[in-house]
């Protein structure tokens, strides 16, 4: 069976975002999500949703202009309403939630953004262990940097069942993990353990070197660049 226009779209997106063609990411999402409102599925319409928001992320990571972050923001709204107009629950809507905490995390505004990390990772299969490793790393270390110490519980579950999660493709693991081993330093930094802390960015500049070279996906190295200077390494 050949692949759908939408399927197409997003093949094409995800190939421009991982070279950093933001434009043609952009366009070609856009694309996608209007295949999915003609075809009225409004799974398919917040998954391609999901991937634009991801470029809207890259883009604030790789500039720091808050504008992107807005723009994230904005469109992970509209998901939520989609998902609430349509009914949609689970990881169409957690993505939403998830993109919508990280515009609150990157502001700072902690309590926020673990209000809204607490209902995604409510919407997240449990039995995906990988996919909810994600989602509980994110919610562990807004906990760690609100200073409650269930955070480094969390992040440390969320590496084992990453870890465990042997459905991943190699790719996707090492994101995965590499963004626990990064979150973790940030955590062990927060409360007082600067030898922790370096060693788990270490960790997870290992993988994000691999990352980069095999893979070419550098962001992971990006935001790493951005945790050594709050790590003053």
């Amino acid at each position: 069976m050949e692949p759908s226009k939408y399927q197409l779209r997003l093949e094409e997106g995800e190939k421009a975002r991982e070279q950093e063609d933001y434009a043609l990411a952009l366009k070609s999402f856009d694309q996608a999500i209007i295949e999915g409102v003609e075809l009225d599925d409004p799974i398919l319409i917040l998954n391609a949703l999901a991937q634009k928001l991801l470029v809207y992320k890259h883009m604030f990571q790789k500039t720091t202009n808050p504008v992107y972050n807005l723009l994230m923001l904005g469109d992970a709204q509209t998901g939520l309403k989609i998902a609430e107009e349509k009914k949609v629950t689970g990881q169409p809507k957690a993505v939403m939630l998830l993109r919508s905490g990280d515009y609150f995390f990157w502001k700072k505004d902690y309590a926020t953004a673990q209000t809204l990390y607490e209902e995604a990772v409510l919407n997240v299969d449990q039995e995906k262990k990988g996919e909810y490793a994600e989602y509980l790393s994110h919610l562990g270390i807004c906990q760690a940097l609100n200073g409650n110490k269930t955070g480094l519980e969390n992040l440390n579950k969320a590496l084992t069942l990453a870890s465990e999660d042997n459905t991943l493709r190699p790719f996707h693991k090492l994101v995965i993990v590499s963004g626990i081993h990064m979150r973790l330093a940030m955590a062990n930094k927060k409360f007082g353990d600067t030898d922790k802390a370096i060693k788990e960015y270490e960790t997870a500049t290992t993988m994000a070197e691999e990352l980069a070279s095999v893979h070419k996906m550098p962001m992971r190295l990006k935001q790493l660049e951005i945790v050594a200077k709050e790590l003053g390494i």
